[in-house]
């Protein structure tokens, strides 16, 4: 059995949307854009795809009255979603495993300027040694 992947980060950013309360798939897309603080260009149908796929996998799930009708002259219902169980357990993996991510990527780069400032140094010295 192979290591977990990471979830894509639209829906992380799904998953975190709805950590606050249940919404339904316009509000996610709203969210999404005020927890990216409008970095991030996102369409409302990426949103939707991270949804159904969030929901497919038990991580999201339908919570939202069944008598409920959006638009009853198409007799479509609108989904309100909240986080399940498993969702809130891959929520906190995934941010443990971004988070672990990012230290490895901060001393990686800690490292690389220590070698380059190091490299910069010599080079003065070798600089200066032949002026």
């Amino acid at each position: 059995m192979g290591r977990p992947c990471l979830m894509n980060h639209m829906q992380f950013l799904v998953l975190a949307a709805l950590m606050r309360c249940p919404m339904h798939s316009y509000a996610i897309w709203q969210d999404v854009i005020e927890l990216t603080r409008h970095r991030v260009r996102v369409h409302k149908s990426t949103v939707q795809r991270a949804v159904r796929n969030l929901a497919r996998a038990g991580f999201i799930q339908d919570c939202s009255d069944p008598y409920y009708w959006i638009n009853p002259r198409h007799q479509r219902r609108g989904a309100v979603y909240e986080l399940s169980q498993p969702g809130r357990a891959k929520l906190l993996q995934e941010f443990k495993t971004r988070e672990k991510i990012l230290d490895m990527v901060s001393l990686e780069l800690e490292r690389q300027a220590a070698a380059e400032a190091k490299a910069r140094r010599q080079r003065l010295r070798d600089y200066l040694s032949t002026v």
